[in-house]
């Protein structure tokens, strides 16, 4: 049985759900994981591919994929940063080092071409989820069966560095995780697989993202498979992306800043979901005469409610015995807020918090 290297590119947290679905599977034979992929997609979560091609193809994809079996060894990924006198690994390095991986990390990775040609000594294909820089074609020629990329849109729609905050904040409700082939152009390439998800109206960007890296853990070997395939029969499988494009942005501190008089409450909703874990969703509360922060808001319908507090800006009610605080925002619209950060970094929850009719 020949081996195949995977060499696994990443820098985020939540893909190390895929680092470790290959690892678990080290030494294991292809064909025999892919099958287990299949059964766990279909049963968990009723989830199919988007297959490409007929049975007949994909049980010759599976017979070739016997003759093989999967090996990890080495994981590409950032390098650590300095905040102030703190060095913070990022955790995909983290989690490689207690795997007993090897890592590479280099500050770029298209200068450091004749190193990572030093590591990668048996054919291998590199799979790269959320890795964080732009690969140059000179790299991507280095492994055998080259490389396959792991994009949480249904592509062609949403390519670019930011696809589950954009897909959130535009309130989207179905989305795909895509496995395409890497191309010197961003998000371009043919696509080898799809599989498509709802989007629960509740999830955030952590939420969201976890479920696209459990669809990826769940699919990667029968990427790789279909990439052996291609190249043992010449047997072209991938697919080029159908439609018009459409593009996502880098997103920066500023982007987090709102003014509910010009966004209604679904609309802030949306942004506290998509950019949850960065830049967050502030805004500038004159009752409290500085910026707050959303770190736990939601939407709910008030019905039988008594009124505790109300200004131009907050409305506080009483229903069942509680206290319910909701910010004010477009159209008479409302977002209910459960806690919020003030600028010296405290929590504040508004589950026990008594409004005043004075500013504090």
């Amino acid at each position: 049985m020949s081996e195949i290297e995977i060499v696994f590119f990443s820098s985020s947290h939540f893909t190390n759900k895929i680092l470790e679905s290959i690892y678990k599977n080290k030494n294991n034979c292809l064909a025999d994981v892919i099958q287990n992929q299949l059964e766990s997609l279909n049963s968990e979560d009723n989830l199919l591919p988007n297959f490409w091609c007929s049975k007949d193809i994909l049980d010759k994809i599976l017979v070739e994929a016997k003759k093989y079996k999967i090996n990890i060894n080495l994981v590409v990924s950032q390098p650590s940063r300095q905040n102030r006198d703190k060095i913070i690994h990022n955790p995909t390095v983290s989690k490689s080092t207690q795997l007993g991986l090897e890592v590479f990390n280099p500050l770029k990775i298209n200068k450091e071409v004749a190193r990572f040609k030093e590591l990668i000594k048996k054919p291998a294909i590199a799979l790269v989820a959320s890795y964080g820089q732009i690969i140059s074609e000179e790299v991507l020629d280095i492994p055998k069966y080259g490389f396959v990329n792991w994009h949480p849109s249904k592509l062609p729609l949403y390519r670019g560095a930011t696809p589950m905050q954009t897909i959130l904040s535009d309130s989207q409700t179905k989305t795909a995780l895509t496995w395409i082939e890497m191309t010197k152009e961003m998000d371009a390439g043919d696509i080898i697989l799809a599989v498509d998800q709802q989007i629960e109206n509740t999830w955030n960007f952590e939420d969201l993202a976890n479920k696209m890296a459990e669809i990826g853990s769940l699919s990667w070997a029968l990427v790789v498979a279909v990439k052996i395939y291609e190249q043992q029969t010449s047997q072209r499988l991938a697919t080029p992306q159908k439609g018009e494009p459409t593009f996502t942005q880098y997103l920066y501190k500023k982007d987090a800043t709102f003014d509910p008089k010009n966004k209604t409450a679904d609309q802030i909703y949306a942004q506290y979901k998509g950019f949850y874990e960065f830049p967050g969703t502030r805004f500038y509360s004159q009752y409290f005469a500085q910026q707050l922060k959303l770190v736990d808001a939601e939407m709910l319908i008030l019905t039988n409610y008594e009124i505790v507090f109300e200004n131009s800006e907050w409305l506080q009610v009483k229903q069942s015995s509680k206290k319910l605080t909701f910010l004010k925002c477009k159209d008479n619209t409302l977002i209910k807020i459960n806690q919020a950060i003030l600028e010296n970094g405290k929590k504040l929850n508004f589950e026990g918090f008594e409004f005043k009719h004075a500013q504090i």
